[in-house]
């Protein structure tokens, strides 16, 4: 997935498939590797090297059952306010985070229980699909700021947008995952613009 979140930002042309959003961006491939992910792991990741990186595209999301709240932890906030106020050559670093996929009409999960989705050195990114709905597995809540276009979960779904993998086309990336990764690359336009 990180590979494709990738190419949808900064893919340069190739004559199979179109170019990334901000296709040239110079981009920095931050992973969490270990399936639990502590509170040391974020914070340090959203400061290194914060004085290259302009935007940290966040598609990640921990486990939550929907009915518990999980506040921001201390480290993490101090690390994403530090971000936010020196980061960038001291203009501040961008945070843009997916709002989860994890809601559904059987359990709909809310972005509003996670401190790390709802409070205010973030971005927050919904996906819409092609009719401008909502997705059936959107995190809901009121810190979301943007959505963006992308492809929903099920079968038969025309896929709204697709981007190259390798010398691959796919069309098989979708969710908040997509959508975070179409707002990141237009913030990078948009900076390059300037």
């Amino acid at each position: 997935m990180v590979q494709k979140q990738l190419d949808w930002i900064a893919a340069e042309a190739n004559n199979i498939s179109g170019r990334g959003i901000a296709f040239g961006a110079e981009l920095a491939d931050l992973q969490f590797v270990s399936p639990v992910i502590d509170n040391a792991v974020p914070a340090t990741a959203f400061t290194w090297k914060n004085e290259k990186i302009d935007i940290y595209s966040c598609s990640f999301a921990r486990f939550s059952d929907s009915v518990t709240t999980y506040p921001l932890e201390s480290d993490v906030r101090q690390a994403l306010r530090s971000g936010t106020s020196n980061g960038r050559r001291q203009r501040g670093s961008i945070y843009v985070v997916s709002s989860g996929n994890g809601g559904s009409s059987f359990v709909p999960d809310s972005c509003a229980y996670q401190g790390f989705m709802n409070n205010v050195y973030v971005i927050l990114v919904a996906g819409i699909d092609h009719q401008l709905n909502a997705l059936q597995t959107g995190e809901k809540c009121s810190a979301m700021m943007v959505t963006a276009p992308t492809r929903t979960l099920g079968f038969n779904v025309r896929p709204e947008m697709i981007t190259t993998a390798g010398m691959n086309v796919t069309g098989n990336f979708g969710m908040n995952s997509a959508a975070t990764a179409v707002v990141s690359g237009s913030i990078a336009v948009t900076l390059s613009a300037k």
